[in-house]
């Protein structure tokens, strides 16, 4: 993990996306690119077509650069590597494509269910209240035998490695696990292979969401972070009928990284 983007925007969980992507680019010599969202496009409901008219008044100019020298005059003072990049019009489009080239992005809930869709780099969704990341904290793993739950697995490998312990929680009966599914002891045995030891916890399903007692579990065993596949099922089905990532994202309890 050498690439670290951070998305910068003056809002209330930009603070704790900086501060663990400074943590992490620490931990992992690691170069950070601050990436700085400018959406100023507009469509005009009048328009049949759709016009978009793409304008930057005087105001706004002033709001981005006074953020920018704000930012770049803390990062100035810190001990890591780091750049910074612009992006102008569309959020989702501009952080999608500068994250092709970035080992891991750190993001908040607003926009990392599209990231994690559209991008093929993990995503790590920061609560506004997180002062950092503790990478050396116990890990909670949610696993549900899906390809995207192997994926995130996969991506979070160098997390893993220097957690203090990981936990597999599994919600459901193992047993009534489809063939299509992979069991959670092929995780542990993958982790093993990189020399991670982990502890596989079955959680019964009971009447709560999945994703509370998912956080719950974690936050009992003291995790300090969270690994997940984002969006098992299609979007379209969470968005509608709700769902885990979904419930995740809404109010994430600590720090999750996500992978689809």
């Amino acid at each position: 993990m050498r690439s670290i983007l951070v998305h910068a925007g003056a809002d209330g969980g930009f603070e704790a996306r900086l501060q663990a992507g400074l943590d992490l680019a620490r931990r992992f010599d690691a170069h950070l690119t601050v990436l700085q969202t400018i959406v100023h496009d507009l469509v005009i409901p009048t328009d049949p077509f759709g016009v978009t008219a793409v304008d930057c008044s005087p105001e706004m100019r002033e709001q981005v650069e006074a953020f920018r020298d704000k930012v770049e005059a803390e990062l100035e003072r810190e001990d890591v590597r780091w750049d910074w990049q612009v992006a102008a019009g569309n959020e989702g489009q501009g952080l999608a494509r500068q994250v092709a080239l970035n080992d891991l992005a750190i993001v908040g809930g607003s926009v990392a269910g599209s990231l994690a869709i559209h991008c093929r780099a993990p995503v790590l969704v920061m609560p506004d209240s997180a002062r950092g990341f503790t990478a050396d904290g116990p890990a909670a793993v949610c696993w549900n035998g899906s390809i995207e739950a192997a994926r995130a697995l996969r991506c979070a490998v160098p997390l893993l490695a220097g957690a203090s312990a990981v936990h597999v929680l599994c919600v459901g009966d193992p047993l009534s696990e489809s063939e299509d599914k992979l069991p959670a002891i092929a995780a542990a045995d993958y982790l093993a292979r990189h020399d991670i030891a982990c502890e596989i916890v079955e959680l019964p399903r009971g009447s709560e969401p999945v994703h509370e007692t998912l956080s719950h579990a974690a936050r009992g065993r003291k995790a300090s972070f969270m690994v997940m596949g984002a969006y098992g099922q299609p979007r379209i089905i969470e968005t509608l009928f709700g769902g885990v990532t979904k419930g995740v994202l809404a109010s994430p309890a600590m720090p999750v990284l996500m992978a689809h």
